[in-house]
Formats: structure tokens, C-alpha cells, sequence
């Protein structure tokens, strides 16, 4: 443990339990976090202090006006306090800044002999990354800001005020952190190029990345085509529905798992043709044995169709550790990084994508099972979480003065 080092961490984590679980609640975000703090606390930077909120959708989608501050701990041990708020916006984001930012000033005054106290913020939007910036200025904190996604007004969400106004604060606030912590490098390059930072498109657990067996498929005369996310369509949800008409042929076999809004369009879907099936939400611990037993994994995350350029597909770093062979589009730094190791999308339409299974499909089982298996070993030599939160820990102690500063890159 490092003993120079205090960490408050604010974010939106909460234990994986059915009673957190709503439209508002995101698992791949969630365990992001979780794996994040799991892995600060084995490299020696656990936090001291774990603030979160409840994920809720705002009244009247939800029919509670008001929630209580309460307690949890995650699996890995760490306890977090869920602070209050009232469920109406925009005095939902107010109040939640302004309980956090009384929370992180008592916490600067108990730990105040520390040599270094660290605020760290994920993302900037819930709880309002204003107030966790302004209470590590007042405690003479640094604070630093992990990056997952920026909402543009306009290309993926409304041009109304309060959009517009999250953008202009991710551009105000951004280069104002002593550190970043971002998926991918277009957030560095359009808001905070002089920035200290680190890319971490997410990481994977060890026992993610589990052979897999191509052999049961082709014995079983079947083509196995798994789309797991969410589902939504940012997602490609509707491009892989018209893709699967256009496949002709009863051996293939299309399974779907996640929910979200098109969820419903999936079960129709399933219901009219007997070659898709649809598993619903499913844990990762779940979804292993599905990807072991398919020929090809899916990413559909859309680029053109939407603008997604501050985005990274977390979805894809499961994949890859699979073993399975993965068709994906090309988001972010997919390609330069990843595209020696899947089949890379350029034409994002049904059309497209019907073409890239098939292409898949053809080029036999031992080339799947070659590509699989590059895809695994670079997974499980650089992208494991305990390599991934190891730099991050390492730029929580440069700020320490531990170790020399210096910009990293997307690799």
C-alpha cells in the first residue's frame, strides 16, 4: 500500500444486485468501476473514500421523488456511501454536487497530514465533475478524471440547453485536471492536448479469456453468429437484424443477450425466425460459455451512421479474450490497435455485414481458430486489469512525485 498517497474516488458505482438494476443502470459501466477499484486497491492505491450515486432515471420515469444516502460494499471488499438526492433535474445534479463537495472537504480535513490526497472523478457528467474539480482546489487536492464517453450535442444527443451545457463544461473543466484517464485519444486531442494522461479502453479478468471450441460447432453442423451489448442503436442492433434476413441457410444460428431499448425488436425478431435466439440480460460469467460455443462474435458499434468519435466499445476487450474470432467496426483506435487480431467492418450496413460473415464463415475453422487465439494471448499480455489499473496506479504516484511525468499513449 502506498502510505503517501490518500484516494477519494467519485463515481456512479454500485454492488451488481438486482435492486440497483433499471434503465439508468449501466453494467458495462459499473464494472468498468469495479474492476478499476479492484485494481487500484491490488496495485496499492485503494481509496479511502468511495462516494457513488444510486443510478435512477429522473422523475417521472421514475416514480421516486427523493432517495436516501446509504451504504454498500462491492464484491471486492471496498465499501462506498451513496449520497442523497432529490430525483428532479436539474436540482438532482445540484444537490448531488453540493453533497460531494461537502463530503471531499471533510475528507481532505481528517486526511490532511497525508502527503498527497488525490480526488478522482469518473466521468464529468453525474455526479457534476464542477463540484469534485472545486473541492480538490479548496483541499489542496489534485484531481484527476477518468474519460469514458462525451455526449455531442447534436450527433448523438439533442441540441437542447442541458446537453449543451455538459459539452461546454467537458470543455471548460478538461484541461483543468492534473491527470486524465480517457478510452481513447480524440477526447485528448480536442480537449486537453497539454493534458498528463494515460488510455484505458477498459481491461479484462484472467479467467475472461478461457480457451474456446471451435470444435463444437462444426461438429454440430452449425454456424454460431453472438451479438452480446446492449441493445440499442448506437449498437448496430437493426443493421445485425436486416443482416441476419439476408442470410439464407438453416445452419446458422444467431444468438442475442443484453437488454435496452430495442430489446423488444429482437424478441420479434426471434419470435418470426427459428434461427435467432434471444438469452436476455446475462452476467458475464454467463455469457463465457455462449462465446465459446460460437464461430464469430459481433461488435457493431456505429461510426458513420452516428458520431461516436469520444467513445470506445468495452464490449470489444471481452470479445477479444474470448478465443472466438470477433467481425467488429472500427471505433476510436479499434483498427490501429486491435486490427491484427479481428476482422475489421468498413461498411457499416446490412449489406456489409451480411458479406463479412459469410467472408468469415468461409475461411474455415482454422483460421478462426488462428485469429482467436492471437486475439487471446494480446489480451492476456497487455490488456489484463491488472496491467491496465498498474499504469494507472503509476500515474496516481507520479503525481506524488514518486515517478518521473510524462504523457502516455493509446497503446
Amino acid at each position: 500500500m502506498n502510505e503517501f498517497i490518500q484516494l477519494a474516488y467519485v463515481g456512479s458505482v454500485v454492488p451488481d444486485d438486482s435492486e440497483y438494476h433499471n434503465e439508468a443502470f449501466s453494467p458495462a459501466g459499473n464494472m468498468f468501476q469495479e474492476n478499476l477499484l479492484a485494481g487500484l486497491q491490488a496495485a496499492g492505491t485503494p481509496p479511502s473514500l468511495v462516494l457513488s450515486c444510486r443510478p435512477m432515471p429522473a422523475f417521472p420515469r421514475s416514480s421516486r421523488l427523493a432517495v436516501r444516502c446509504s451504504r454498500g460494499r462491492l464484491s471486492c471488499g471496498i465499501p462506498l456511501s451513496l449520497v442523497p438526492f432529490i430525483n428532479i433535474s436539474p436540482a438532482k445534479q445540484l444537490l448531488l454536487g453540493v453533497v460531494v463537495f461537502l463530503r471531499l472537504l471533510w475528507w481532505g480535513w481528517v486526511h490532511r497530514a497525508a502527503k498527497t490526497r488525490i480526488v478522482y472523478t469518473f466521468n464529468l457528467t453525474v455526479p457534476p465533475a464542477l463540484f469534485t474539480w472545486l473541492a480538490a482546489r479548496c483541499i489542496g487536492a489534485r484531481a484527476v478524471a477518468s474519460v469514458n464517453d462525451i455526449n455531442e450535442p447534436g450527433a448523438n444527443v439533442p441540441r437542447t440547453w442541458p446537453w449543451r451545457l455538459d459539452y461546454a463544461l467537458h470543455k471548460i473543466l478538461l484541461p483543468r485536471f492534473d491527470a486524465l484517464v480517457v478510452v481513447n485519444g480524440a477526447i485528448i486531442d480536442d480537449f486537453a492536448p497539454r493534458s498528463r494522461y494515460v488510455c484505458v479502453e477498459g481491461g479484462i479478468l484472467p479467467e475472461m479469456a478461457a480457451e474456446a471450441h471451435l470444435e463444437g460447432a462444426r461438429k454440430s453442423n452449425c454456424f454460431s453468429v453472438v451479438f452480446a451489448g446492449r441493445m440499442k442503436a448506437a449498437n448496430g442492433v437493426d443493421v445485425m437484424l436486416q443482416a441476419i434476413a439476408q442470410l439464407k441457410g438453416e445452419h446458422y444460428r444467431f444468438v442475442f443477450a443484453g437488454d435496452g431499448p430495442l430489446a423488444e425488436a429482437v424478441w420479434r425478431a426471434a419470435s418470426e425466425d427459428s434461427r435467432i435466439e434471444y438469452h436476455g440480460c446475462l452476467k458475464v460469467s454467463d455469457l463465457l460459455p455462449i462465446y465459446k460455443q460460437a464461430d464469430v462474435l459481433i461488435n457493431m458499434r456505429l461510426t458513420k451512421a452516428l458520431r461516436t468519435r469520444y467513445f470506445f466499445p468495452s464490449k470489444l476487450m471481452e470479445l477479444l479474450a474470448s478465443g472466438t474470432p470477433v467481425i467488429s467496426t472500427c471505433p476510436a483506435q479499434v483498427e490501429e490497435e486491435f486490427g491484427d487480431f479481428l476482422f475489421p467492418l468498413k461498411r457499416e450496413t446490412p449489406e456489409g455485414l451480411a458479406a463479412a460473415i459469410r467472408k468469415v464463415e468461409t475461411a474455415g475453422l482454422e483460421i478462426r481458430r488462428e485469429m482467436g487465439k492471437r486475439a487471446r494471448a494480446f489480451m492476456l499480455e497487455h490488456k489484463t486489469w491488472q496491467a491496465q489499473t498498474g499504469r494507472i496506479s503509476a500515474l496516481l504516484e507520479g503525481l506524488a512525485g514518486e515517478v518521473a511525468e510524462g504523457r502516455d499513449s493509446c497503446r
